[in-house]
């Protein structure tokens, strides 16, 4: 949840058998307009920006933190495409 300034959240869903494979989705979450929560389930990508850089946010974990289950997938091996077919990058977020 944003608590201050606003964010960009992009989550993907890269299980083999997904019908969404590929694809993300961006949530802009800004405080004062659109101050809403996402879930992220298990074995989803995700990743977020914030805007301004004083932006911040509340995380409520659903468990411990356990580092063996910590995972980077860069981009372009994830192949995970915009809304254009296109292979997902931050830049073009920033």
């Amino acid at each position: 949840m944003v608590v201050q300034g606003e964010i960009v959240v992009a989550v993907a869903d890269n299980r083999e058998d997904s019908p969404t494979r590929d694809y993300s989705i961006l949530f802009h979450m800004h405080f004062e307009n659109d101050p809403y929560e996402i879930l992220i389930r298990k074995k989803h990508c995700m990743d977020l920006w914030l805007f301004p850089k004083l932006s911040s946010i509340v995380d409520f974990p659903t468990r411990l933190y356990d580092p063996k289950e910590e995972g980077r997938i860069p981009y372009d091996e994830a192949q995970v495409k915009d809304e254009t077919e296109e292979v997902f990058s931050g830049k073009k977020v920033r």
